[in-house]
């Protein structure tokens, strides 16, 4: 089910759509979450998920066979409910009650597994619309006629009620109950994939600490930190309505279940100059309609495509928010004053936020970080940026307080966290953005983890782009 090669380096979607068409679709898909985790087939036999699994895959094979989501999606049902194993096909499995081996109609209710799949009849055809015809209801239709044909006319009505319950918005009845967790996640995924994206470009010259600071807004050890230094491709990072536990990767091939191998290495076929990350923001942006696009550093000489890159997007009317991530031990130099220019003069009216990343490198008993901040500001002025908004911000003191939360931690990464977790209580970069943002309130926290996302200035950062977000969406 996995996008076939061309002599081109392009995947089949791009050879019959076309790239921009197939890039535009991919970017839609990449934004759906997985319900498996509320699958009520997680707690059956492997025997019944086996064969359940067959019949999902005969019905995607036949409505949805180029379709590389589909088949992706479909490998993961396969990963969650049977950890790898294969189907069953020695015992074939019809939703057709067998004439010569009727069921009984005093069964006991799960003991034949014919019997079993009607009774989760309506999860059944959740899978199939949702893996076939997500957001297609015209495909639906299709569907739901063929599934109709295998349980017969006595459940036609409680098929078309699922329809309609999917597809119309109309409330759940009777004994449509059962599926309520499947039918919250389709909505949410349905409110979401409405929505218009607000697109986000990140630029800075290498070794800004922009992949860290990617990674921190996240959530996630996301960007290519290791190997930036080694692509020119645009990373576009796509958010999802809620957690599913699945993280999409489409450089070529798709993966919707990337780890850290899909995730920190390029695949040498995808001859673009993209790829896509599809993912939860584990932070206040979760939840948001968002997507992130990571460009190269544009000061690395040994390959002139980087700044082609960043410059190309940063020329195009496709984002609606510029972050610029600054080094704040290195401020100031011939690089950044060069690509600073650039940025003034094909900006337009965007706003542009100024991270000043890696500001855990001050040392405080020795340098003022007010009056970095300030010859920063007048810098920024000078160059031509109107009342510049400067960001001051440990992208590693945040990435390591998520990852705390979340995963467990190194040794020398704990005790990296404590060490920053003592010297952002005493930086005081929350008095700096309550000057600047009083009307961004954030309590303080009594775990000193989740507190160091704010004295890092990680959490002002987030509201920040909140703030930018609500704006955005009420205007479109």
């Amino acid at each position: 089910m996995m996008s076939m090669t061309t002599d081109k380096g392009k995947n089949a979607l791009e050879t019959k759509k076309g790239d921009g068409q197939a890039t535009e679709e991919i970017m839609k898909r990449m934004c759906v979450s997985l319900y498996l985790h509320k699958h009520p087939f997680l707690w059956r036999n492997d025997v019944h998920k086996l064969r359940y699994l067959d019949r999902i895959r005969a019905i995607v094979a036949k409505y949805s066979p180029d379709d590389i989501f589909s088949g992706a999606w479909l490998n993961n049902y396969q990963a969650s409910f049977c950890k790898g194993g294969q189907p069953d096909r020695s015992r074939p499995y019809r939703l057709r009650s067998d004439k010569r081996r009727p069921i009984r109609k005093k069964s006991v209710p799960g003991k034949n597994r014919k019997e079993l799949l009607y009774r989760y009849r309506y999860t059944f055809v959740v899978d199939c619309l949702f893996l076939c015809a997500f957001m297609d209801e015209t495909k639906g239709a299709s569907v739901l006629n063929e599934l109709k044909a295998d349980f017969g006319s006595r459940h036609y009505a409680g098929l078309d009620m699922i329809f309609s319950i999917l597809y119309h918005g109309k409330p759940l009845c009777g004994d449509s109950w059962v599926i309520a967790d499947l039918v919250d996640s389709w909505r949410e995924n349905e409110r979401f994939f409405q929505k218009a994206p607000m697109n986000i470009l990140v630029t800075a010259n290498m070794s800004a600490g922009k992949s860290t600071f990617i990674n921190a807004l996240v959530g996630k050890n996301i960007s290519l930190s290791q190997n930036m230094a080694c692509t020119s491709k645009i990373h576009s990072i796509v958010s999802k309505p809620y957690e599913d536990g699945y993280v999409y990767e489409y450089d070529y091939d798709l993966v919707t279940n990337a780890g850290k191998e899909e995730l920190l290495s390029d695949n040498e076929r995808n001859l673009s100059d993209w790829l896509s990350v599809g993912t939860y923001y584990n932070s206040v942006l979760g939840g948001c309609r968002l997507v992130i696009h990571d460009s190269p550093g544009v000061n690395y000489s040994d390959d002139s495509r980087h700044r082609e890159t960043a410059e190309h997007w940063i020329k195009k009317d496709d984002y609606e928010l510029l972050i610029y991530v600054m080094d704040a031990t290195q401020l100031r130099t011939t690089d950044e004053k060069t690509h600073l220019e650039f940025v003034r003069d094909n900006v337009g009216e965007r706003p542009v936020l100024f991270a000043i990343n890696k500001i855990d490198g001050f040392n405080i008993e020795e340098e003022s970080v007010e009056e970095a901040l300030r010859a920063q500001r007048k810098y920024l002025e000078d160059i031509g940026f109107r009342d510049p908004v400067l960001c001051p911000v440990s992208s590693r003191a945040a990435y390591l307080a998520k990852k705390s939360v979340t995963d467990r931690l190194t040794k020398s990464e704990a005790k990296e966290l404590h060490n920053l977790i003592f010297k952002f209580e005493e930086m005081g970069l929350p008095q700096y953005y309550g000057g600047l943002f009083p009307e961004i309130q954030i309590p303080d926290m009594r775990k000193e983890e989740i507190q160091l996302l704010k004295n890092s200035g990680m959490s002002y950062v987030e509201y920040i782009i909140l703030q930018i977000y609500v704006k955005f969406a009420k205007n479109v």
